[in-house]
């Protein structure tokens, strides 16, 4: 199996790679709602065009880049850092997760939801399953990326299986320069509030591992366990934004909002407490006794990311009402995050201490602003 160092490094490069591909927001978003009303319209051969055209134009920017990277790493070969040893690495995953989520798009254009659905489910599976075989065969962290890239070259061969015919025919007398637009304000203050929030439970990893690299396998266990406040509390975001989205009268939204800040809040604390109860005996029998030096932070851990928790749903709230001031707020507090570990890294403590203190003031941040506006409107748009 992996050792603590390099399960570090594979985290760390997961983190980064999460915080690559956050422009598949702009993919759901953006291309969804071009491939939806091509659909609607049944102009099918448009829908499947755009998909390659925007699938191309995906592969040459990401190789482009890359080979920028590789140029640099050329230029430049006394600079070390595993994001650099591991570039061809991240390349494949960053292409591979994009290519997918534009298919994946597809799907939603035509409400496939079923596939959707088996898609997510059977990247998961496959990936753990090719994981574990490639560990138990001795390939340690090779084996691990390589099974990460299997999954992911796997499921996107399984999607065109999945679209079948609605990637055909093609039509390429398409007007591109009226349809395919530069991002709204709404798909671009989704993606820079999204970035924010995905650099604030990754960034700290990344820089962990560039600063104090022989502890980044320790903090990358205790985001495992963090990653289970993020499974349990991630569906009441997913279910609240389409609820506000329908809800028309200022008190039902309130409701909603409170309920699931109370659910969410419930829901973290809950596992907080059995982190601080029973570390000692949950963390070997998910990791190994090796990782138990991690006991006594984990509930400080488990706290940043309980109030990660709550600041991912208010934000998740304030987009589908329209209100996008916290998405750059929530850049903001990332930007902050990073300096501030780029400045104080004594030790992975020092590191929470600034995660929490970081997470705190987005959480309070957008909580004031819920409680503020609640007062006065959080529907502007049907007050009207």
């Amino acid at each position: 199996m992996l050792s603590i160092e390099n399960y570090g490094i594979f985290q760390t490069i997961l983190s980064f790679v999460g915080i690559l591909t956050v422009v598949t927001v702009l993919v759901r978003l953006q291309l969804t709602r071009k491939l939806a009303s091509y659909v609607k319209e049944k102009k099918y051969s448009f829908a499947s065009s755009v998909t390659y055209v925007t699938s191309i134009m995906a592969f040459l920017a990401i190789t482009g880049i890359y080979l920028l990277v590789l140029l640099f790493n050329l230029l430049a070969p006394h600079i070390e850092s595993q994001l650099l040893d591991n570039s061809f690495v991240i390349y494949l995953l960053t292409l591979l997760t994009i290519l997918t989520a534009i298919n994946r798009a597809v799907m939603r254009a035509y409400l496939s939801f079923l596939s959707l659905a088996v898609s997510a489910n059977l990247q998961s599976i496959f990936r753990l399953a090719a994981v574990a075989l490639l560990l138990l065969s001795g390939f340690k962290l090779q084996g691990a990326f390589l099974g990460t890239i299997a999954a992911l070259i796997f499921i996107y061969l399984v999607s065109f299986w999945q679209l079948g015919k609605k990637l055909y025919p093609l039509n390429f007398d398409i007007p591109f320069k009226k349809n395919i637009r530069f991002p709204t304000k709404e798909t671009l203050s989704t993606t820079l509030g999204f970035l924010g929030l995905t650099s604030l439970i990754s960034s700290d990893l990344i820089l962990i591992q560039h600063f104090l690299p022989h502890e980044a396998g320790f903090y990358a266990g205790m985001m495992l366990f963090g990653k289970v406040i993020i499974l349990f509390t991630t569906p009441f975001s997913a279910v609240l934004f389409p609820a506000l989205i329908h809800s028309k009268e200022q008190v039902k939204t309130n409701r909603l909002f409170r309920l699931s800040f109370l659910l969410v809040t419930s829901s973290s604390v809950g596992i907080f407490l059995s982190y601080l109860l029973f570390a000692q005996q949950i963390i070997p029998l998910v990791l190994s006794p090796s990782y138990l030096v991690i006991a006594p932070l984990l509930p400080l851990y488990a706290l940043v990311v309980m109030l990660y928790s709550i600041s991912y749903l208010l934000v998740n709230g304030f987009l589908a009402l329209k209100q996008y001031t916290p998405c750059f707020i929530s850049l903001a507090v990332a930007i902050l995050q990073i300096v501030s570990i780029s400045v104080f890294h004594e030790d992975i403590k020092q590191v929470i201490y600034i995660s929490l203190v970081s997470n705190f003031i987005l959480a309070l941040s957008l909580t004031l602003m819920l409680y503020g506006k609640s007062k006065v409107s959080l529907l502007p748009a049907y007050d009207k």
